[in-house]
């Protein structure tokens, strides 16, 4: 099934690509937001943090 119309000087989606792309682009949405999320956390530092300590300060 094709779903792009391809030039030497320009692509365009064709019908069902266009409405492929509409009944997806919900999904992918979710998906940028699920891997937006992920990226927040790894950002976020955590765990425990041991200093040594000083006998004389």
């Amino acid at each position: 099934m094709r779903l792009i119309e391809r030039t030497t000087r320009r692509m365009s989606l064709n019908g069902a690509g266009e409405r492929l792309f509409n009944r997806t682009l919900p999904a992918l949405a979710d998906l940028e937001s699920a891997l937006d999320g992920i990226e927040e956390d790894q950002d976020t530092l955590s765990g425990t943090l041991r200093t040594p300590k000083n006998k004389r300060l």
